[in-house]
């Protein structure tokens, strides 16, 4: 029997003992038998959640392990690109095509380095309003959360109660 048939008939035997003309020690057999197997269907059910919980931390486990793999290899790749970058630079070849490759050297954009950062702040929002991105402001869930629990009055806010299940 599914968990779902046992808890429903579980809570039909406790509507049921509201019925003075059945007997007791019967009824409560019954419900005792129906609780015993709800229990099991639990531990069977609470088995699985912790294999794939197992799993899931497994998966985790080895996408971190292929993810400091892949930053490794990008950074060794960078590393080469910029030693080839610099030798080319140094013997002024613009340019190599081969049947495998084509490799040349590009102006890029230049980098800008600010060096006053609250000074180029003034001047763009006063000429250059453009430049200046305004940050909207975001909520602190957390501090929310402690506020909440410190028994501030949070207009527009309201707790929803919830259950969780633990297993150990």
């Amino acid at each position: 029997m599914k968990l779902y048939d046992l808890t429903g008939e579980y809570q039909q035997l406790r509507q049921m003992a509201e019925d003075e003309s059945l007997p007791p020690d019967a009824l409560a057999d019954t419900l005792e038998g129906i609780a015993g197997e709800i229990e099991e269907k639990a531990e069977a059910i609470c088995i699985i959640i912790k294999e794939l919980q197992a799993e899931a931390d497994a998966i985790k486990a080895e996408k971190d392990k292929l993810s400091d793999r892949q930053k490794a290899v990008e950074n060794r790749a960078d590393s080469l690109k910029n030693y080839l970058l610099a030798q080319l630079l140094l013997v002024d070849m613009k340019r190599i095509k081969t049947p495998r490759i084509l490799v040349s050297v590009r102006a890029a954009s230049p980098k800008l380095r600010i060096e006053d950062e609250k000074r180029l702040i003034a001047w763009a929002e006063e000429n250059c309003r453009e430049l200046v991105r305004v940050k909207a402001p975001e909520l602190d869930r957390t501090a929310l959360r402690q506020a909440y629990k410190n028994g501030k009055h949070l207009p527009g806010v309201t707790a929803i109660d919830q259950k969780v299940l633990v297993i150990q």
